[in-house]
């Protein structure tokens, strides 16, 4: 059976290809996010998590972003 095809998730590794050690990996039923061993998002039906710290969360914030 071929792969089943996800646009938004090769779009996002698209725009992160200039990060040398990108990878993704299929995870319930969406995929995880990892430069190197280092997980840092999920790609979920068809949205974008990513995974903050008290250091970025302010980030994240200034930028309008919310918590899911």
């Amino acid at each position: 059976m071929p792969a089943k095809s996800d646009g938004f998730k090769d779009f996002v590794l698209d725009q992160l290809a200039d990060l040398r050690g990108v990878t993704c990996r299929a995870m319930f039923g969406g995929y995880g996010l990892y430069r190197r061993a280092a997980f840092f998002g999920i790609i979920h039906k068809g949205r974008l998590y990513f995974k903050v710290t008290p250091a970025t969360i302010a980030d994240y914030t200034q930028q309008g972003m919310k918590p899911f």
